[in-house]
């Protein structure tokens, strides 16, 4: 039983051996059978020849070489048809170990069915495997078909992500020369993309923001300025910026509800008929490896939300689910709500305690026109205080402390005097007395930053 590989149509040198070869068909089912068979300077050494004829001798394969007559007094066409007589190795290490003549029987690297043009035998004869429509040694292609590994990071870089999908692509700057020249009106963004770029440069956050919800052209633009920042930021830098704005932006997008396993008990979670949608929300990690500048990056989005007033979402929608878990009564219902909120225009940073300097060091070597309170006093600073500066930077030291005696009380614990009787004294469900409400819970930021310790192995 024999299993057919493919056919290929491959270019030889004509020569006077060539010239007096008797015509016709050939069976070689070994390299030694090639020497003996073929003419004395069959081009055995010659790269392809090679891997077949390895091939050949690896796997048991049976190679029919049809000789006829020479089209041309310099060259010919020999049609090879590949065969295996036996069945392949179970391990797949074979494939990888003759790929070199695999890829040549695929139809979509090698065109092997088209009549034969002039163009095609010169591309063949310029190659390395003198195949008729190669597609993978043709000068003319082998720019364009490179070889290389894949990787998991490698993939998901690749990737196309939703927000780059839904913008408009950027228009060239020829546009502009041909709007000029048949005289139609023109607009602003008509202009070049570096002066566009030289007048974002004047501009403040505020006004940046404005001029990004002009139309998707300006909305691109924007990402990659920063006002304020004296350092020039890395591609990868200006990409996470990008995905942060993205994420913080508001967004009516509705995200359909659909049964999913829960990993933390392995059930299968329905939402209610009630909910099939549920409203994306904003935010996000950014989780790049440690040295990539997570620090200027961050602050680049501090710089680009200064002065813009933060607004609770238009919807206060719960989430269908919750792993199953439950608060208990004592701690239910801690929270404030958002409409008890102040909007506020500065945004809070809460960092370790190891890293108070650094994030001090960074924000006061990198930028300009920022309005910085770092909490390091001995007591908190009043709302009135914090609603005054841009950013407030501090630590989760001072927030543990902080919150022991001003986290929200709960909706069992504000009913606690009233049931026992006091009008005054109100104490948490664990018997630490509440002294009031922390400053940190009655602003609305934009946004909150959480730097978390890095941690290698």
């Amino acid at each position: 039983m024999l299993l057919q590989v493919g056919r290929l149509r491959v270019v030889v040198e004509s020569d006077a051996a060539l010239a007096s070869f008797p015509r016709g068909s050939y069976q070689v089912e070994s390299s030694s059978d090639a020497v003996r068979m073929l003419w004395s300077t069959f081009p055995t050494n010659q790269p392809l020849w090679q891997a077949i004829f390895d091939m050949v001798d690896d796997v048991h394969g049976h190679l029919t070489v049809d000789v006829d007559d020479a089209n041309d007094v310099e060259w010919t066409v020999l049609r090879i048809e590949l065969q295996l007589t036996s069945t392949p190795p179970s391990k797949a290490t074979w494939i990888r170990r003759h790929e070199y003549v695999l890829e040549h029987f695929e139809a979509a690297l090698v065109n092997s069915t088209h009549p034969i043009s002039a163009a095609d035998i010169q591309e063949a004869r310029a190659s390395e495997c003198h195949v008729v429509g190669c597609r993978l040694h043709a000068p003319s292609t082998i720019s364009l078909v490179t070889r290389q590994s894949f990787n998991l990071p490698s993939l998901f870089k690749s990737l196309e992500s939703p927000m780059e999908a839904c913008q408009m692509a950027i228009r060239p700057d020829q546009w502009y020369v041909d709007r000029l020249t048949h005289g139609q009106s023109r607009a602003l963004t008509d202009l070049p993309m570096n002066v566009i770029w030289d007048v974002l440069k004047y501009l403040n956050a505020r006004e940046i923001a404005v001029m990004s919800m002009v139309n998707s052209l300006l909305q691109h633009v924007t990402y990659d300025t920063v006002p304020g920042l004296r350092l020039t930021l890395f591609a990868h830098q200006k990409k996470a910026l990008k995905w942060m704005l993205f994420r913080e932006s508001m967004s009516n997008r509705q995200l359909q509800c659909v049964p999913w396993i829960d990993p933390v008990f392995g059930r299968v979670l329905a939402p209610a008929s009630s909910s099939q949608h549920s409203r994306d929300s904003r935010g996000g990690f950014l989780c790049d490896e440690p040295g990539l500048g997570k620090t200027i990056t961050m602050i680049s989005l501090l710089l680009r939300t200064q002065g813009t007033i933060s607004r609770p979402d238009d919807v206060d929608a719960p989430a269908w689910t919750a792993y199953g878990l439950r608060s208990t009564k004592h701690t239910g219902g801690r929270r404030v709500a958002a409409n008890q909120l102040r909007p506020s225009h500065a945004s809070l940073v809460i960092v370790p305690d190891t890293l108070m300097a650094h994030w001090s060091y960074q924000l006061d070597m990198h930028t300009t026109g920022l309005r910085i309170l770092l909490d390091v006093g001995k007591t908190v600073p009043d709302v009135s205080v914090l609603e005054t500066v841009d950013v407030v930077v501090t630590s989760f030291g001072r927030l543990a402390t902080h919150w022991m005696h001003h986290r929200p009380l709960s909706a069992f614990e504000s009913r606690a005097p009233e049931r026992l009787g006091s009008e005054n004294q109100r104490n948490y469900a664990d018997g630490v007395e509440h002294k009031s409400l922390s400053p940190y819970v009655q602003l609305h930021w934009c946004p909150v930053v959480i730097t978390l310790i890095e941690v290698t192995h």
